[in-house]
């Protein structure tokens, strides 16, 4: 899918930005919000969907020749590519073009993709803040968190965090709390480790990404209505990764990435670019991520909120 923003000056420049998923995921639309409110309406914007999160594996080098060939008939004067799948799919096509290049989303080291030690390449990390989120996590729950789930899908991107933080195992101890990491493939083996949480000893479960589930058929699940189901069954309280995951119906709290804080600073980095500036000191990582809560699942999942972070916290209701 292609969407056009056209811009107000006739010679504005042109950015092309190719996304690994689809703007009806929440992170997309997030920080193509932020890339537009610092690029738009004086730069030309044009975005290529992969939809990585819901396409066959086997399909991905097609939607890479799709996006290459967006590349030379657009001819753009910057291009953005969004997570890890459009990275590694396209950036060992792109960066030898010499085209100036900002990343965002990422979640492998940017030199296994080729992104490293170019003057023309720069951009934004987007790791989940794990170890800080069991910090927070210990400052809001009320009760002692001993044990806790780190519940993703079977992504790309699931197994890049799992890789880096867990390494080959599924279990280790963080902060002083064993932590467990659980990959479900299909929503079948999702809801399993759901309705298992309580009984397992978890005190708390964070929710991963739950994008890239199949449902009985082998179809993408729908991960909202997964979400809700999640919700709906669990017996513990639930924390979010993203801010995506974090609402009435949700998780109800987590130190989270926002996309639309994303969009923006890779904006930033793509002004400087189109500026005419080389050699942006890369990467830049967005590691501090923002406290983020619902009031109503909050109250709901027993969290108790000191007021020193409700001040500075992204409330939701």
């Amino acid at each position: 899918m292609l969407i056009f923003f056209p811009a107000t000056q006739a010679w504005a420049e042109k950015v092309l930005v190719v996304q690994s998923y689809s703007s009806c995921f929440g992170w997309d639309a997030g920080y193509l919000r932020g890339l537009f409110s610092v690029l738009g309406p004086e730069k030309e914007l044009r975005t290529f969907e992969m939809d990585t999160k819901r396409i066959p594996p086997e399909l991905f080098a097609e939607k890479a020749a799709e996006a290459l060939r967006m590349v030379e008939e657009y001819a753009p004067d910057l291009v953005v590519l969004g997570d890890d799948n459009a990275n590694r799919l396209l950036a060992p096509t792109l960066v030898p073009r010499g085209i100036p290049l900002v990343y965002l989303g990422l979640n492998a080291n940017p030199r296994e993709y080729g992104l490293y030690g170019h003057a023309h390449v720069a951009g934004i990390m987007e790791r989940p803040l794990l170890l800080q989120s069991l910090h927070v996590a210990k400052s809001i729950l009320p009760t002692s968190v001993r044990r806790v789930l780190f519940l993703f899908d079977g992504s790309v991107t699931s197994s890049l965090i799992a890789e880096d933080v867990f390494r080959r195992g599924h279990s280790m101890e963080l902060a002083g709390i064993r932590a467990d990491m659980v990959l479900a493939s299909t929503e079948e083996d999702w809801m399993h480790a759901v309705r298992g949480a309580a009984e397992n000893g978890y005190d708390v479960v964070f929710i991963g990404l739950y994008q890239r589930l199949k449902d009985a058929g082998g179809n993408s699940a729908d991960g909202d209505a997964v979400l809700a189901k999640t919700m709906r069954e669990l017996r513990v309280p639930a924390m979010g990764l993203w801010d995506f995951s974090i609402g009435a119906g949700k998780a109800a709290a987590g130190l989270v990435h926002v996309g639309e804080h994303q969009g923006r600073a890779a904006g930033e980095l793509a002004l400087r670019f189109l500026a005419g500036e080389r050699s942006v000191q890369i990467p830049v990582t967005a590691e501090s991520g923002v406290f983020m809560f619902s009031r109503s699942e909050a109250l709901r999942q027993g969290f108790v909120i000191p007021e020193a972070m409700v001040a500075d916290a992204i409330v939701v209701e």
